[in-house]
C-alpha cells in the first residue's frame, strides 16, 4: 500500500530497509529493526504486515503513536494492520482518523490513501445498494491525483470491486495495469496482489488453468521474497480454484486439500483462516466427508462472526450449506424419486431454506454474480421437487464447469417436457463439458440422465451406450480415489446412479451389463482384504466395540430378555440410566461403529476389479440378487449368468407378498422369531418369482446338479435358499437341482477362487468349542472324530479365538455351537452368556491363519448385518477375508435339538475328514433326505436354514 510522504516501498538507496520492502520482505525487517521516526515505524510495520506478523506490527505503531509524531501516517498504517487482521471496525477508525488528518491540512495523496483503506472495508462488509459509496469518493479525490503508486492501488481495488459485481474484463484491464506500475516501481509484493486480481479474472472469464499457473507464482513469489500475507492470499483462491471439479483423491484434489490443512495451521487471523476452511469444506463435501464438511462450514461462519461478518460471507455460508445438505439427501441422482421419499423431502426443504438466506445476503450486498448463482441452484431444485422445468433465468456459462451445470439443468427441463431428442443433446454436451472440465462425478450424472431418456424414447441401443459410458466415468472414479473415507463416500454418490442404470438394464434385458453394473454396486473391500494379508484394527475401533460392550451388558441388566452383545468391563456407571436411554445410546454406538467400519474397509490393499476372462474360465452358474430402490417402492434385480456364458435377467417389484416375508425374515424381536420358525417351503414362493424362468428351466433340466454360486444382497441374505420352490406346485426345491453356496460378490468370488493355497502346511485335525450353558447339546460334534489329525474339544472359551483364528497349522476343521448375538458388522460374534467367545473383529486384526473349514452353528450366523447391505461385514465373511475357504452358517434360527438339522451337520461333519467340498456335501445330504421324506412336513429352520458361504473348492497350486 503507498503511504504518502514516503517513497514506494522497493525504492529508495540500494540496500536500504525500504528498498528491500518490495524484493526482500525478511531482510527489510532486519534492517528496519529499530525505528526512530513515526515514519520509521510505518515503514516496519508495513514490513511486518506483509509478512502476517499482525500483533508485532500493532506494538511497533503503538510505541511510536506515544512520541506524537506523524499522526495521519500511523493511523494509515494501524488501518492497513487492522484490515489484514480482521478488525474492520477500528480499521475503518484508523483510517477515518487519517482522513480527518490529512484533510485538515489538504493532503489529497494523504486523502486518497485512506480513503481507499475505508472502500476496502466497505468491500469486506458490503451493503444494500450503497456498497460502493466510499470507492465514489476515493475516484472522486483522485481526479487531481499524479502519484501513480497511489493510482495503481486506487486501480487494484476497483478490480476488486469490479469482480463482485461480475465484470470480468474491466476488473482485469485494472490488474494488469496496476501490476505493470508495481512492477516497474520494483514493489513485487504489490505486483503480486494485483496478479492474483488476474488470475481471478481470468478464472471468473473461464481460463482456469491460466489462473491456476499465475496463482502457483503468486504464491512461490510470496515465499521467495518472505512475504507470507502474500503467500496466504494466494492459497486462499489457489484453494477455491482447485476444489472445482476435482475428482476425490485425484492428484488435484490432494494438493489443494494438502494446502489448506497446513495453511491453516499457520494462518493468524480470523477472516484468513475462514477463506481458507470455505475452499476446504467444499473439498470434503465432494468426497461426501459430510461431518467434516459441516463442522468446517460452522467454524468459518463463526470466525468471521467473530470480527463482525458480511454478507458475502454469510451468503457464502448458506450457499454452501444448501448444496451440503442436497448432498446428503441423495444429490442429483435423486431427482426422480425426491418427491416421494420423505428424507430427500427433508433434505430439499433445509436446501431452499439455506438458499434463500444465501439469496437475500447476496441481495443485501448488491452482487449480482451470487444471485445469478442462486438461481442456478433454485432451478435445480425447482426439478427435484417437482419434476418441472425451473422458472428462474438460466444464464450463459462462464466456464467449462458451469457449462455442464447449465446444460444439465436445461436437459432436466428438457425432459419434463418430454423432448426426448433436445433432452439427450443437452445431457450430451453436459457430459463433454464435464469431461473436459474433469467433473467426472457431474459426467456420471449426465450420462444416467441420457439412458433414462433413451429408454423414455425407446432407444434401447442408446440407453445401453449411455449406461456403458457412465461405467466409464465410473471406473475414472475408482481409478483415481486412493484412500478410504473418500473412496467409501463417493461410492455413495455414484451409487445411487448405478442402481438407477441397473434397473434400465434389466428391463432392457442385457443380462451381462446388469450383472457388470449390480456388482458395481459394491465395494472392494473385501476381495482386498482378502488379498491384504495382516490387519491390524485402530486403536479407536476397538475403544468403540468395548463401550458397545459396556452399553449392551448395562442393557441386558436393566431389560430381561435383551440378548447382550459383546462385553467388557465397565468403564462408566450406566446402570442408572434407563432401559429406553440405554437402547438409544446402543442404536448411536452401532451409527458409530458402521461408520467407523466403512472409512476402515472403503479401499484395501490389492483389490481389483472382476476379471470376467477368469469368471467364464470357472464352469459355474452365477445367480446374483440385489435389491434396489425404484422410484417410490423397491425392486429386486436377479441377473443369471450359465457355465456356458448364456444370461437372463428379470426385475420384480417387491410387492406386499414379498414385502410381507422380507418382514419376517429379518424381524428382530420375538414376534419375528415366532412366524419363522413356522415358515415352510411354500411360503418361499415370492423368492421364486425373482428367478428368471430360463435359470429355473435350465437347472432342473440339468441331468446332474449344476454349481451354482448366490450372490445376495441386504435382507436376502436371510433367505434359506436350499428351500425355494422351483416349480409352482412346490414339487422341488433349489438344493434338488443345486450345489449351493453363497458368496459376498462375484470380486470376492473368483479372488478366492482363483488363488492358491498357502505355502504354510495346513493340519488335519478338528477342534470344536461347545457352550456349556446355553442348552444347546451339539451331538454333531462326535463326527469330528473321523479326521485323520487330533480332534480337540476346547473346554475354555478364551481358548477360542486363538484356536479359531491363528489354528490353521493344527486343524483342518473348526466347529462352533453356541448362540450368536445378531449384532452388525465387526460386533456379530458368537457367544458365551453375554461374553463374545469369538467375532468378526478377530479375524480382522493381526496374524490369521484359520482352519480351512469353519461351522458356525449358531442362529443367523450367516446373515451379516451391516453399515453397507451391498457387502456387508459379520462373522462369516470376515473369517473368509482371513482365509477360510467356506463357512457353514444358518440364515436365522436353527434347531438346537436332536433332529435333521444335527443330523446334517453330523454327516457334514464325517465327510468333511476326507471331502473338502463342503458345498456338494452339505447339499448331497439334504438332497437325500429330501428324496428320503425326512423333511416331509418340517418348516424350514429344521433343516433348509444350513448353508455354505465361500467358495466351491479352489483348484489345486
Amino acid at each position: 500500500m503507498r503511504y504518502p510522504g514516503l517513497a514506494p516501498a522497493g525504492s529508495g538507496p540500494p540496500g536500504s530497509g525500504w528498498a528491500l520492502a518490495g524484493s526482500d520482505v525478511a531482510a527489510a525487517e532486519r534492517a528496519l529493526r529499530r525505528p526512530t521516526t513515526g515514519a520509521g515505524a510505518v515503514r516496519l510495520a508495513e514490513v511486518l504486515r506483509r509478512r502476517a506478523r499482525l500483533a508485532e506490527a500493532l506494538r511497533v505503531l503503538d510505541a511510536a503513536r506515544a512520541a506524537g509524531t506523524d499522526r495521519p501516517l500511523l493511523c494509515l498504517a494501524e488501518g492497513n494492520v487492522r484490515w489484514n487482521d480482521g478488525d474492520l471496525p477500528r480499521a475503518v477508525a484508523a483510517f477515518r482518523a487519517a482522513d480527518e488528518a490529512w484533510a485538515a491540512v489538504g493532503d489529497r495523496d494523504g486523502r486518497l490513501a485512506a480513503q481507499l483503506g475505508i472502500a476496502r472495508c466497505e468491500r469486506m462488509t458490503v451493503g444494500r445498494r450503497g456498497g460502493r459509496a466510499a470507492l465514489d469518493v476515493a475516484q472522486r479525490t483522485a481526479v487531481d491525483v499524479g502519484d501513480v503508486d497511489l493510482l495503481a492501488d486506487l486501480r487494484r481495488e476497483r478490480a476488486a470491486w469490479a469482480l463482485l459485481a461480475g465484470e470480468h474484463d474491466a476488473a482485469l484491464s485494472l490488474a494488469q495495469a496496476a501490476a505493470e506500475t508495481h512492477r516497474s516501481t520494483g514493489d513485487r509484493y504489490l505486483a503480486g496482489l494485483a496478479d492474483i486480481l488476474v488470475a481471478r479474472a481470468w478464472h471468473a472469464g473461464g481460463d482456469e488453468d491460466r489462473a491456476i499457473g499465475l496463482l502457483h507464482e503468486a504464491r512461490a513469489r510470496g515465499v521467495e521474497i518472505g512475504s507470507y500475507d502474500l503467500e496466504q492470499l494466494s492459497v486462499i483462491y489457489l484453494g477455491n480454484f482447485l476444489q472445482r471439479a476435482a475428482a476425490p483423491d485425484s492428484p488435484r484434489w490432494h494438493a489443494a486439500e494438502t494446502m489448506l490443512r497446513e495453511e491453516i495451521d499457520r494462518a493468524t487471523d480470523p477472516i484468513t483462516r475462514a477463506e481458507m476452511l470455505l475452499p476446504l469444506a467444499h473439498l470434503h463435501l465432494a468426497a461426501g466427508e459430510f461431518d467434516r464438511a459441516q463442522a468446517e462450514l460452522d467454524e468459518y461462519l463463526r470466525l468471521y462472526t467473530l470480527v463482525g461478518g458480511n454478507r458475502i460471507s454469510t451468503g457464502n455460508f448458506y450457499k454452501a450449506r444448501a448444496r451440503l445438505e442436497l448432498a446428503r439427501g441423495g444429490g442429483s441422482g435423486a431427482m426422480r424419486m425426491v418427491r416421494r421419499t420423505p428424507r430427500l423431502i427433508a433434505a430439499l426443504r433445509d436446501t431452499r431454506r439455506n438458499l434463500r438466506r444465501a439469496a437475500l445476503a447476496y441481495r443485501d450486498a448488491g452482487l449480482e454474480p451470487g444471485r445469478r448463482s442462486i438461481e442456478w441452484h433454485l432451478g435445480v431444485l425447482d426439478l427435484m421437487a417437482a419434476g418441472k422445468p425451473p422458472t428462474s433465468h438460466v444464464t450463459a456459462a462462464g466456464n467449462r464447469f458451469d457449462a455442464a451445470l447449465r446444460r444439465l439443468v436445461v436437459g432436466e427441463a428438457l425432459r419434463a417436457s418430454q423432448r426426448w431428442a433436445d433432452a439427450r443433446t443437452a445431457y450430451a454436451a453436459a457430459e463433454a463439458d464435464a469431461v473436459a472440465c474433469g467433473s467426472t462425478v457431474m459426467a456420471v450424472a449426465a450420462t444416467a440422465c441420457r439412458a433414462e431418456v433413451a429408454v423414455a424414447a425407446g432407444d434401447t441401443g442408446g440407453a445401453l451406450d449411455a449406461i456403458r459410458s457412465m461405467l466409464r466415468h465410473t471406473e475414472a472414479i475408482r481409478a483415481a480415489v486412493a484412500v478410504g473415507p473418500a473412496r467409501g463416500n463417493i461410492g455413495a454418490v455414484v451409487r445411487s446412479h448405478y442402481e438407477r442404470a441397473a434397473v434400465l438394464a434389466a428391463r432392457l434385458g442385457d443380462a451381462d451389463l446388469v450383472l457388470e453394473l449390480v456388482e458395481r454396486l459394491r465395494t472392494e473391500r473385501l476381495a482386498g482384504l482378502l488379498r491384504s494379508g495382516t490387519q491390524q484394527l485402530p486403536e479407536e475401533v476397538r475403544d468403540l466395540l468395548a463401550r458397545i460392550d459396556d452399553t449392551n451388558t448395562a442393557l441386558l441388566n436393566a431389560s430381561a430378555g435383551v440378548r447382550p452383545g459383546r462385553s467388557a468391563p465397565e468403564i462408566e456407571d450406566l446402570a442408572a440410566l434407563t432401559p429406553e436411554a440405554l437402547a438409544a445410546r446402543s442404536e448411536s454406538l452401532y451409527a458409530e461403529l458402521g461408520r467407523r467400519t466403512s472409512e476402515l474397509f472403503a479401499v484395501a490393499a490389492g483389490a481389483v476389479p472382476v476379471d470376467w476372462d477368469a469368471v467364464a474360465t470357472l464352469r459355474q452358474d452365477i445367480l446374483a440378487l440385489v435389491t434396489v430402490p425404484d422410484g417410490d417402492g423397491e425392486v429386486v434385480i436377479t441377473v443369471w449368468r450359465s457355465a456356458d456364458g448364456d444370461g437372463a435377467v428379470t426385475v420384480t417389484e417387491v410387492d406386499d407378498t414379498l414385502a410381507s416375508l422380507r418382514d419376517t425374515l429379518v424381524r428382530p424381536d420375538s414376534a419375528g422369531l415366532l412366524r419363522r420358525v413356522d415358515l415352510m417351503s411354500s411360503d418361499l414362493e415370492p423368492i421364486r418369482r425373482l428367478l428368471p424362468s430360463a435359470f429355473t428351466a435350465a437347472a432342473t433340466r440339468a441331468a446332474t446338479p449344476i454349481d451354482l454360486v448366490i450372490i445376495p444382497t441386504a435382507w436376502l441374505w436371510a433367505v434359506p435358499f436350499a428351500g425355494v420352490p422351483l416349480s409352482e406346485d412346490g414339487s422341488v426345491v433349489l438344493v434338488e437341482a443345486a450345489d449351493l453356496v453363497l458368496a459376498p460378490s462375484l470380486r470376492f468370488f473368483v479372488e478366492a477362487t482363483t488363488r492358491t493355497r498357502p505355502d504354510t502346511v495346513g493340519g488335519l485335525g478338528a477342534v470344536s468349542w461347545r457352550a456349556p450353558d446355553a442348552g444347546i447339546s451339539a451331538p454333531e460334534i462326535d463326527a469330528l472324530r473321523h479326521h485323520a489329525g487330533t480332534t480337540v474339544q476346547l473346554r475354555r472359551p478364551e481358548d477360542v479365538r486363538e484356536t479359531f483364528v491363528r489354528g490353521g497349522s493344527r486343524y483342518r476343521t473348526a466347529v462352533l455351537a453356541a448362540h450368536g448375538n445378531r449384532e452388525p458388522g465387526l460386533a456379530q460374534a458368537v457367544v458365551d452368556g453375554n461374553r463374545p467367545v469369538l467375532s468378526a473383529s478377530d479375524y480382522l486384526d493381526g496374524d490369521r491363519f484359520p482352519p480351512r473349514f469353519l461351522s458356525v452353528a449358531s442362529c443367523h450366523s450367516g446373515y451379516p448385518r451391516g453399515e453397507d447391505p451391498h457387502e456387508p461385514l459379520g462373522l462369516a465373511l470376515a473369517a473368509l477375508t482371513a482365509g477360510v475357504e467356506q463357512v457353514v452358517s444358518s440364515t436365522f434360527e436353527m434347531d438346537a435339538y436332536e433332529g435333521p438339522a444335527t443330523d446334517t451337520l453330523r454327516q457334514v461333519y464325517t465327510e468333511l475328514a476326507r471331502d473338502g467340498d463342503v458345498p456338494a456335501v452339505l447339499c448331497r445330504i439334504l438332497r437325500e433326505g429330501l428324496r428320503a421324506r425326512s423333511f416331509a412336513g418340517e418348516p424350514l429352520y429344521r433343516w433348509a436354514v444350513l448353508s455354505v458361504i465361500g467358495t466351491h473348492p479352489w483348484p489345486s497350486a
